[in-house]
Order: structure tokens, then sequence, then C-alpha cells
């Protein structure tokens, strides 16, 4: 934590706070200390007392980092002074008994000191809030400087749809799978369904223009987006498609598919 305070250049700003606070607190002599203490004494009292304050308040500004709590305005600083009471109380009320020496017995007990450490931070923090504005959040100062967005470049435009859905139902969806023919229809193969147009095999291949696909066989098509895996049994060799369908591959169509970096 010290390491950070130098590295930021901060030095000068808490010893400067350090020193304002021991003087206020050495002059008003709480506790009374302005009336058991030589002047000496309660400069060093109370410069122990500030110094632990400062180191508590920077413990848990740590603390709420590391816990990325996401607090941000006034629940933030109220839970910032809950942890420094928390923490400082009980070294302040330790310090306080060690060192002064009171005859009427008036030494303040653990939670009048616990309610002073809290009032004081509280003040602390309204003080902050009046000076600098509300925005002490900790996610806020954790957050880097702003980057300029870079401009990024459009999704390429969608391949037009082949011809041949024009000839499907307005309410077919694609892609086209696979093309098969049987007799003088072709089956034409979507996600989730399939259609038969009485047409031919080769004119239905040439309508899917705009479709990257190959024949596997002389009675079937396949679109190369919808090939998931490649099967081989016993010497034949499978393309297996999207929609689970298992397509043979002959060995007519084997060599162009194998060139192509299907199988």
């Amino acid at each position: 934590m010290l390491s950070a305070v130098f590295r930021s250049g901060r030095v000068a700003s808490v010893l400067l706070g350090w020193a304002l606070f021991t003087i206020v607190a050495v002059i008003m002599g709480p506790f009374n200390t302005l009336s058991l203490m030589e002047t000496g004494t309660r400069v060093l009292f109370w410069g122990v007392i500030v110094a632990a304050g400062l180191i508590a308040s920077g413990a848990m500004n740590l603390v709420f980092k590391k816990l990325h709590t996401g607090l941000t305005g006034w629940r933030c600083d109220l839970l910032r002074v809950c942890g420094i009471t928390l923490v400082l109380s009980p070294v302040l009320y330790v310090w306080i008994h060690f060192i002064i020496v009171d005859p009427s017995g008036m030494t303040p007990n653990l939670l009048r000191i616990s309610l002073c450490v809290a009032l004081v931070g509280l003040i602390i923090q309204v003080s902050k809030r009046l000076l600098v504005g509300d925005q002490g959040s900790v996610q806020a100062q954790e957050m880097p400087a702003a980057v300029p967005s870079v401009p990024q470049a459009p999704p390429p435009p969608a391949p037009p749809a082949p011809r041949l859905m024009r000839r499907l139902p307005a309410e077919a969806e694609g892609p086209v799978l696979r093309l098969s023919a049987n007799n003088h229809f072709v089956e034409v193969v979507l996600p989730g369904e399939a259609h038969r147009l009485r047409m031919r095999f080769t004119d239905a291949i040439d309508e899917m223009d705009s479709v990257e696909g190959h024949c596997a066989h002389r009675s079937h098509w396949v679109a190369v987006g919808a090939i998931t895996d490649v099967q081989r049994a016993e010497g034949r060799i499978f393309l297996i498609l999207a929609n689970g369908d298992k397509i043979p591959v002959s060995r007519t169509y084997r060599p162009g598919l194998e060139q192509a970096g299907q199988l």
C-alpha cells in the first residue's frame, strides 16, 4: 500500500493531511488530553493516531478494490467509514489506555471511541463530497481512461438465396442442405422440412448457384456448409449432414470431393 502511494505521487498530500489533522487534534485536545498531556506528548499521541487512521483508510480502499463491490456514492462512503471504525477503534482504545493516565477515571470506553471515530470519518467523507463532488465510488476509481472506440467494419452481406428457393412455398426457410433425385422429382431438404419439385436434377443443381456444394452421388448433391462429418465403413464413405442425414459417396464423385478438401 505504501509503495502504491509513493508511485502515485500522493506523498505530499498524505503528509499534509496528516499534519493538519494532527495540529487540529493537538489544539483541541479530545479525550481530556489537553489537560493531561504536555504539548510534545500530545503531538506524539495524536500524530500516531492520525497516521493509524490514514493507514486504515488506505487499507479499506485496497480491500474494496480487491472485492470489486461495485458500490457507488454514499453507500461506498458509509461502508468505508464502517470498515475504518471497526479496524481503528480497538487500536485507538489500546493506545489511549496505554498513554493516558487519568486520575479521575474518565478515560473513554470502546463505545465512545468508536462513535468518535465514526463521526470523524463521516465528517471527512462529507467534506470530500462537498469539495470534489459525487464521484468517489470504488468502481469509478478503478476505471481506466476511456479509449476511443475503433469503428468496426460492417459484416459482409449475406449471400443471396439460391434461385431454387423461389420454387418453394413462401414459408419455407433455408438453408438448403441437400438435393436428391427421385425419378422425375427432386427432393429439396431444408432443416426440419423437405419439399418435392417436379424438375430435372441437373436444373435443380444449376439453380443452387449462390451456394457452394458438390455432387456426392449421381442422385445426391450436398451443400458444403451442411457437412458435419465423414464416416467410413466397410470400404464405403458417407457424408453426415447437419440434420443427421447420411449421404453415400460414390467412386465417381469421390476424387472431386477429395480435391475440394471435403474428404
